[in-house]
């Protein structure tokens, strides 16, 4: 018969261990689970806001001052990629939104008699003309903060050119695309700039009006720079920090180094100076002990009998 082997303390503590390996091991997956769902939803909820905004289920307050027939403009802060067509979900009838760069060209070649049927300035006046709303980003890019930045000069040319099919208001609208939130502004009035020459002063004039009625909707401050300038400036903010902390960085790094040396230079002198202890102490041990050896001699020489 062979004899049963009995489950000796060492085989138990394996086993012991290894459950408690597994045990560790499964928390460590639920850890990870937990973690990546988090980061799921923050990943997902921004994703989430845009798609009840992109279906016109935000909240729109003074939809009333959008006119309900007839040509207007609609002017708004510009946060997100997305914005127009955000905006468009939650307007009432048929709008396009027009490029306020592509607008500026458009103005350019048609101040150098450059005429393009098919640009921005044609098919703003189109719409126009069928008695849509005209949705504009007048500071053309997406801005880097909650600020309202300096509007272009294109839209007070288009504000003007539109006073003479009629009157167009500006309706100024503050738009918060994340989270699904329109103010609506008072229209303002141009009609009274119908019969003006338009140059570049008056279209500035105009701009700045509309812009300063914006950051009173938006209920933000204003900055006289464009979007691309404050971009730039953050980027160039930014690489500034960068390349601060990297020469930190370096100059700790250095200042390691210098330590690093003065320490091994101060331990070789340390050594080196215990080297030339020990050795003067040889010396002296060494010459005790020929005099030593010399007192000895003469002693033993001096006594009688010693020859």
């Amino acid at each position: 018969m062979r004899p049963q082997v009995k489950a000796g303390p060492t085989l138990e503590s394996g086993r012991e261990t290894l459950r408690r390996a597994r045990k560790v091991a499964e928390q460590a997956i639920t850890g990870v689970g937990r973690r990546a769902g988090q980061l799921t939803e923050r990943v997902t909820e921004p994703v989430q806001d845009y798609r009840t905004s992109l279906r016109g289920e935000g909240s729109v307050e003074g939809a009333a001052r959008i006119p309900w027939e007839g040509p207007a403009i609609l002017v708004a802060n510009h946060r997100h990629l997305l914005d127009g067509r955000v905006l468009q979900a939650h307007l009432p009838r048929a709008s396009r939104v027009i490029d306020v760069n592509r607008l500026g060209e458009a103005v350019q070649q048609r101040r150098a008699h450059e005429e393009d049927r098919s640009d921005a300035w044609t098919r703003a006046f189109a719409a126009l003309g069928r008695g849509e709303l005209v949705i504009v980003f007048p500071e053309g890019a997406p801005s880097p903060d909650p600020a309202v930045h300096k509007g272009h000069t294109a839209l007070g040319w288009l504000v003007l050119a539109a006073q003479r099919i009629g009157t167009v208001p500006v309706v100024p609208i503050s738009l918060d695309s994340r989270q699904g939130r329109i103010v609506v502004g008072q229209p303002v009035d141009f009609s009274r700039h119908a019969d003006l020459v338009p140059d570049r002063t008056l279209a500035r004039g105009v701009v700045d009006e509309v812009m300063d009625e914006l950051t009173r909707v938006v209920g933000t401050h204003y900055v006289d720079t464009l979007t691309t300038t404050a971009r730039a400036s953050l980027r160039s903010a930014g690489a500034t920090r960068r390349d601060g902390r990297r020469l930190d960085a370096l100059a700790r790094r250095d200042a390691e180094r210098r330590a690093e040396v003065k320490r091994r230079v101060e331990a070789q002198l340390e050594r080196a100076d215990m080297a030339e202890r020990a050795r003067r102490a040889s010396e002296a041990a060494r010459a005790q002990a020929l005099a030593a050896a010399e007192r000895d001699r003469l002693r033993g020489s001096a006594e009688p009998g010693g020859q």
